[in-house]
């Protein structure tokens, strides 16, 4: 844990560019359509998304490695009038709550473990919203594949939600780097017995 929490505050520290900026357009178009609640912004860095949410009366709980990046999304937070609740938790361990969260925000970070999580994190008619890197091929040479998911791995992964909306574009259609799995899917309002 710690490794990585110097790498990530030392990024942030260098400046997050994209990291800092405004809300994906996946989750800005999805907002009205999704319930209100409690949500859960999973790798928060500085706020993005869960200023973005507690702006619009979710109440917010953010999730960070970073101290540095929780810090400057507390102070962001601040300044526009809202309250998020930041915790920093190495998210390679942390078990998410079962039934807890009307909203899970999960955008540029993949961990298999705790994605597959969320589908009993939501309560019922809750909904999980993702936005990640995607490994063209399973030995993906543009970079980890290990930290980018699979063509159609996210299905999978959130078994048992329904799915509302998922997109995969691939490298160069989008910013030329990699391309990205979009997903919106919502846990049923009824089990199944």
């Amino acid at each position: 844990m710690r490794g990585d929490r110097e790498y990530w505050d030392r990024k942030y520290a260098e400046g997050g560019g994209v990291l800092e900026g405004p809300p994906i357009p996946l989750l800005v178009r999805w907002l009205p359509r999704l319930p209100r609640g409690r949500a859960l912004d999973i790798a928060a860095g500085c706020g993005r998304h869960a200023v973005f949410l507690a702006e619009h009366g979710y109440r917010v709980d953010a999730l960070d490695i970073s101290p540095l990046a929780l810090a400057r999304l507390v102070e962001r937070a601040r300044q526009r009038g809202v309250q998020v609740r930041a915790a920093v938790v190495d998210l390679d361990e942390i078990a998410l709550p079962p039934a807890t969260y009307d909203l899970v925000v999960n955008t540029y970070y993949l961990n298999r473990r705790l994605l597959a999580q969320v589908p009993s994190a939501l309560r019922p008619g809750g909904a999980l919203v993702v936005e990640t890197p995607l490994a063209e091929r399973p030995e993906d040479p543009s970079g980890d594949a290990r930290h980018r998911l699979g063509p159609g791995e996210i299905v999978t992964l959130c078994g048992g939600l329904v799915v509302a909306e998922h997109e995969e574009t691939p490298a160069g259609s989008c910013n030329g780097k990699y391309g990205l799995c979009r997903f919106v899917a919502f846990r049923p309002q009824e089990e199944r017995r």
